[in-house]
């Protein structure tokens, strides 16, 4: 799994100074809920969690090879 897959969250952990401290990837949101919960918990920091929703770069091409 990786953070630029459809339908990935991504977990953007940040120190209680507000230095930012790591990421990681879940399926699904509830999963990303608890890790972020678990790390606000943890260290008093805080966390964001965002999510994919497209990445164009796994689509066709529009023009054809010729014109690009």
């Amino acid at each position: 799994m990786h953070k630029y897959d459809p339908k990935t969250y991504t977990i953007t952990a940040f120190t209680p100074e507000g230095r930012r401290y790591g990421q990681r990837s879940r399926g699904n949101f509830q999963a990303s809920k608890c890790l972020a919960d678990r790390w606000r918990s943890m260290t008093g920091g805080t966390a964001v969690v965002t999510m994919c929703l497209y990445n164009n770069a796994l689509s066709r091409p529009v023009m054809p090879k010729g014109e690009q």
